[in-house]
């Protein structure tokens, strides 16, 4: 028969009691710290998602101050450098080069138009010598064939222009205009032979019909360019001129 102290059932039945208790305690412990931590994890949930919200509040309050500056800072760049009407020359980007495009051209017009000038003055010049030689110049690019041959009687015989004109035309000159020239107008004291200062074919051809008159001895005066009396119709067509003269060399 076992013998059981009672002290020891005493201890035993305390010590139950008193781990009774504690678990007892215990459990309401554990049972409180799950609710702080979900709490805990909600604020740093909320911190975290303040910070992000204060984080783009900063950002786009710097990119508003940014879009701010910039019409400013464009306006700087496309402004005259230095002001005012000398600074316009001087401006940058596409308006600046387009200012000195422009200038560049305004530079090289002057010299076009001098060079213009000169040669307008040069055929002005030139255009006087023949107005004062009374021969205004000819087509020197026309057919020798095709230049017409004008006959004028300055001897005073009946009907002198008209059959030297015939003759000619027999010889193949293309005889156009025929009549008289009068004293008043011009004497020759030769038969002349006329043409237009500078068309070489006119004169090759004067000298061909100064042979039908001098034969191959034409004298140097009887090939000349056009006075300054004989205009109008009697160089009508820049023709060559014939004056008949009596008497002749």
């Amino acid at each position: 028969m076992t013998n059981v102290n009672p002290e020891n059932s005493a201890s035993s039945a305390d010590r139950a009691r008193h781990a009774a208790e504690s678990d007892s305690a215990a459990a309401p412990a554990s049972a409180s710290k799950l609710p702080l931590r979900g709490v805990a994890m909600v604020l740093i949930a909320v911190a975290v998602m303040l910070g992000m919200w204060a984080l783009y509040a900063m950002t786009s309050d710097s990119s508003e101050d940014t879009a701010q500056d910039a019409p400013a800072n464009d306006a700087a760049v496309s402004g005259p450098a230095t002001g005012g009407a000398e600074g316009d020359a001087h401006t940058g980007g596409a308006a600046g080069e387009a200012d000195k495009n422009k200038d560049a051209d305004e530079n090289e017009r002057p010299a076009d138009t001098d060079a213009d000038s000169e040669n307008a003055a040069e055929a002005g010049a030139e255009h006087g010598e023949n107005a004062e030689a009374g021969a205004p110049a000819g087509n020197a690019d026309r057919p020798q064939a095709e230049i017409p041959v004008n006959v004028y009687n300055n001897s005073g015989r009946v009907n002198y222009a008209a059959d030297e004109a015939e003759r000619l035309k027999g010889e193949k000159f293309k005889v156009a205009e025929v009549g008289n020239i009068s004293d008043e107008v011009l004497v020759a004291p030769q038969t002349t032979i006329f043409f237009p200062q500078g068309d070489a074919a006119a004169e090759n051809l004067a000298k061909e019909v100064a042979a039908q008159y001098y034969g191959g001895n034409v004298p140097a005066e009887a090939i000349a360019p056009y006075p300054a009396e004989l205009t109008g119709d009697y160089t009508k067509g820049d023709a060559v001129v014939v004056v008949l003269a009596v008497p002749q060399a």
